[in-house]
């Protein structure tokens, strides 16, 4: 029976309690008589707003249903109690008597048995789902229950015999493995074959009665062609290795945990003059291995039964007829299912022939490395005609990555479509632009270019579209914009990245339509110009980000064309060297026949984060240096190869940035500053140093 509290509650206090409320409460009736016992020490924060709100009520005359909350015992245990409260009379006064019922064991019992509800639904709802399939069968074939899964493959199966069912017989048989555990007791498993080309196993069970009679079975059906098949593609795919082991000209061999040879394949038993009876329980190191490898094999063996990892060593083995075999082997050890050393596997190749050429080799290299250093001294890049394939005014390179971008101009040159430029600053954009336009049938008019980052944004609407008189405070005169300027001609716009969305939007427009307003008009304007714009930012990262659009992203990128930073092309590098040494000599009034090989193999390996631009510069400040007709240059500060090897572009260029600014006492704009240094522009600069993280040490 349940605990009741019975108790009464008049002016915020309790009067009454029956001698169940120390029992269940913990609390003595004299402690909660006493006017410092607060009532709402026994309810736990979570009830309190319903209590309190039933006690409102009932203050202002309510009746409250019976209702469920959460008390805290002396001991600070919960228990789930209902409250049954009602107004009365007591002394004179309105009271509150109530009757608190503990439903603890009420409760977890409910929520056990729901417990117990959810997971057989879940299992039986998994059993729906699954390949298993289940039903119960009586002796006389009636299926008493049939799981939703059979039902949907095979349909209300009836009085029948299911392993005559799924058989596809005519007939109940005489081997029914439900009827076999009915009869003698015992549980079942069958494989069989279904009608349908697919393979089952059934497992049956008798299924007593609440009087212990066994007159019905449970099966259970498993559907198990994959595991089927599976089994056949391994066995398939074991005679596969086993013919690819002995057939490959690799050397295969196993070895137990002692040493001793368990397998060896046709190849190593053929290079070794051997037959598998012959060698099979042998130990390896004493038969085959070179007296001078045993140490070095042994230790190979101890690691291999520490690790899982495999490793590659070299040894010598040795022929029945005394030859020596140089091989190279790659081992590993394999493990039983107790996680103890089985056998190890290795995987070998005769090297002998590589390591003779190999040697050769090294001794040719020696030679050639002697006479490299003799005559080093004397070795110049001597001075050559420029010849390119493909010749566009300033475009200098016969590498395959410019071939490529080259190849690309004339493919959209002729054509009116939009170009988006993509490459890091100072790679020549704007060359290829002009070599675009250049091409075009719109050569007859000169390129409008926009430097989009140049100009303040509050001036750059009024630069690209025009604006009216008056347009804006300080606007006294009319301006016709660039587009208007280059119709029917070829408009560049450079650093398109830097435009901002308002001003992105219009663009869009003008792509689209051909159309816009000048500032301070209302008069649309139409113009008929070709776009080719360029960045050295990551469109792409900006339209996720949100600072630009993506419907104009996608409309400049008609025709995208990716200039290679100088790094992807350094057999270009001569080249370009050739040509500002021959665009100088005429500035400067100097001749230049030789540079010196070392000096032309450190401009190749220098990463030129400034790309030409950076190298134009350095040129420039060699011809101004240089006294005679060989080019010295001031060679840029370049990391050890060892420690380049090691390095990122990124972290390469974030150094010598680092390097260029300490040589300049971190100038980055003006005369000698490091943008004039790098060959970049000072924003550029800026927006690098940021993007790397670079700060100036404290000193």
């Amino acid at each position: 029976m349940d605990k009741q509290v019975i108790y009464i509650y008049k002016k915020n206090k309790m009067v009454y309690a029956n001698k169940k409320c120390e029992e269940i409460t913990g609390y003595k009736r004299d402690e909660i008589y006493s006017p410092g016992f607060d009532f709402r020490t026994l309810i736990t924060p979570e009830s309190r707003r319903t209590v309190e709100s039933a006690l409102a009520k009932h203050m202002q005359g309510e009746e409250v249903e019976p209702y469920e909350f959460s008390m805290v015992t002396k001991d600070g245990k919960t228990i789930e109690v209902i409250n049954a409260p009602k107004i009365i009379m007591f002394e004179g006064e309105s009271a509150i008597l109530g009757v608190l019922t503990d439903i603890t064991e009420r409760k977890q019992a409910e929520e056990a048995l729901k417990a117990e509800r959810d997971k057989l639904q879940a299992l039986m709802e998994g059993i729906d789902h699954a390949k298993i399939g289940i039903d119960i069968i009586r002796a006389d074939y009636k299926i008493l229950f049939q799981s939703k899964n059979l039902k949907e493959k095979y349909g209300e199966i009836g009085e029948k015999c299911c392993y005559e069912y799924y058989r596809g017989l005519g007939k109940p048989c005489d081997s029914c493995p439900a009827l076999k555990s009915i009869n003698s007791n015992t549980v079942e498993m069958t494989e069989l074959s279904g009608a349908d080309g697919r393979y089952y196993e059934l497992f049956t069970a008798p299924l007593p009665d609440t009087d212990g009679k066994i007159d019905k079975a449970i099966e259970i059906v498993l559907d198990i062609t994959d595991r089927k098949q599976a089994v056949v593609a391994l066995q398939k795919e074991r005679d596969f290795s086993n013919t690819l082991i002995q057939s490959s000209p690799a050397f295969f061999v196993a070895i137990d945990r002692d040493g001793k040879i368990i397998m060896m394949n046709d190849s190593m038993l053929e290079a070794l003059g051997y037959t598998l009876d012959e060698v099979k329980g042998k130990d390896y190191l004493s038969t085959f291995v070179s007296h001078s490898d045993h140490e070095e094999l042994q230790e190979v063996f101890k690691t291999l039964s520490k690790c899982f990892e495999p490793t590659l060593n070299e040894n010598t083995i040795l022929a029945r007829d005394g030859r020596e075999l140089l091989t190279e082997w790659h081992g590993r050890s394999l493990y039983n299912d107790n996680g103890e050393l089985d056998f190890f596997f290795g995987v070998g190749f005769d090297i002998t022939e590589r390591k003779e050429a190999e040697n050769k080799l090294c001794k040719a290299f020696s030679e050639i490395e002697d006479l490299k250093e003799q005559l080093q001294a004397e070795n110049i890049y001597l001075r050559k005609e420029i010849k390119v394939e493909h010749s566009y005014g300033e475009i200098v390179g016969n590498s395959n990555a410019i071939k490529r971008v080259l190849s690309s101009v004339e493919q959209v040159a002729g054509t009116d479509s939009t170009v988006l430029i993509m490459g890091e600053t100072g790679t020549g954009k704007e060359l290829l632009a002009r070599a675009i336009h250049n091409l075009s049938s719109r050569k007859r008019r000169a390129m409008i270019k926009v430097n989009c980052a140049a100009l303040p944004q509050n001036l750059i609407e009024g630069e690209l579209f025009g604006r009216e008189k008056g347009a804006y405070t300080g606007a006294l005169t009319q301006q016709i914009g660039r587009f208007e300027i280059a119709n029917s001609a070829t408009i560049f716009l450079d650093e398109i990245g830097e435009l901002s969305l308002e001003l992105q939007a219009k663009l869009l427009r003008v792509l689209q339509d051909g159309e816009f307003e000048r500032l301070g008009s209302s008069k649309t304007t139409k113009v008929d110009v070709r776009v080719i714009a360029a960045t050295n930012r990551d469109l792409n990262e900006a339209v996720k980000n949100g600072s630009f659009r993506e419907d104009l992203f996608y409309r400049l990128k008609v025709f995208p064309v990716v200039v290679p930073p100088l790094r992807e092309r350094q057999e270009d590098i001569p080249l370009l060297v050739w040509s500002f040494v021959k665009e100088f000599e005429t500035k400067m009034g100097k001749r230049i026949e030789t540079i010196s090989q070392k000096i032309m193999d450190t401009l190749q390996r220098y990463p030129w984060p400034g790309n030409v631009r950076e190298l134009r510069n350095v040129i420039e400040h060699a011809m101004i240096i240089t006294k005679g007709s060989n080019l010295q240059i001031e060679l840029p500060t370049i990391t050890s190869s060892k420690v380049q090897q090691n390095m990122t572009i990124e972290e390469i260029e974030r150094n010598h940035i680092i390097q260029t600014l300490d040589m300049v006492g971190w100038q980055v704009r003006g005369e000698n500053g490091a943008a004039e240094i790098l060959g970049l522009k000072p924003n550029t600069l800026d927006a690098r140093i940021a993007k790397l993280g670079i700060t100036r040490k404290k000193q």
